[in-house]
C-alpha cells in the first residue's frame, strides 16, 4: 500500500511503501500539519495519523475495533483492562516492574505479590502467605484467623496449638492417660 504524509513545513510530499515485516521502511505520521517518525506519549498511530488516546494517564495505546484500549500507563499508575489505575483492584496486585495490575493466586482475594497472600477466600486458610484448602501437616486450620497455624511441639498432628489436642503425637511422645 502507498501511504501518504504532507509535510506543510517542508513543502512537501513524502510517498513511501509498506512492506509486511521490513524494518527499514521508514514510518512517518501525521501530527499538526508536521511529519513525524513516531506517535508522542499518549497518542498511536491511526491511519498515518497521531491521534490522542483519550485515556487518562495512558502513555501508548492501541486501537481495538471501534475504541482505544492502554498499553501502558505512567509511571504513577496501572495498568488494568486497558485502563490505568492508581490502585489495582481486590484480587489483583501490582507488579512494580511491569506496573500491571495481576492477578493474585489461586484462592487469594487480596494480595501484595505473586505470592504474598493477605486474606484468603472463605474455602481456604493462609499458609504463610500461600492460600490453602487444608492445612500441611504439622498445622491446623485456625476458624479465627484464617491461618494455618503449628501444632505445639508434643504433636505431629493436632487440632488445636496445645499438647492435649494431637492426633498424632510427635516422635518421643506418648498421650496421657493411655497405657
Amino acid at each position: 500500500t502507498i501511504s501518504l504524509c504532507f509535510c506543510k513545513a517542508e513543502r512537501k510530499i513524502i510517498l513511501w511503501f509498506e512492506q509486511n515485516n521490513d524494518k527499514n521502511t521508514p514510518s512517518w505520521f501525521l501530527l499538526n500539519g508536521n511529519c513525524n517518525n513516531e506517535c508522542p506519549k499518549g497518542m498511536f498511530n491511526h491511519n498515518g495519523v497521531c491521534t490522542n488516546c483519550g485515556i487518562e494517564f495512558c502513555d501508548a495505546c492501541t486501537l481495538n475495533g471501534s475504541s482505544t484500549s492502554c498499553t501502558d500507563c505512567d509511571s504513577t499508575h496501572f495498568l488494568f483492562e486497558g485502563k490505568c489505575v492508581s490502585e489495582c483492584p481486590t484480587g489483583f496486585y501490582a507488579c512494580p516492574v511491569t506496573n500491571i495490575c495481576k492477578p493474585c493466586s489461586n484462592g487469594c482475594i487480596v494480595c501484595s505479590a505473586k505470592d504474598q497472600c493477605d486474606q484468603c477466600g472463605p474455602e481456604y486458610f493462609n499458609n504463610n502467605g500461600t492460600c490453602v484448602k487444608g492445612c500441611p501437616e504439622g498445622t491446623f486450620g485456625s476458624c479465627d484467623n484464617k491461618h494455618c497455624i503449628n501444632c505445639s511441639d508434643e504433636c505431629e498432628t493436632c487440632f488445636s496449638n496445645n499438647k492435649d489436642s494431637c492426633y498424632r503425637c510427635a516422635k518421643g511422645f506418648v498421650r496421657e492417660g493411655l497405657s
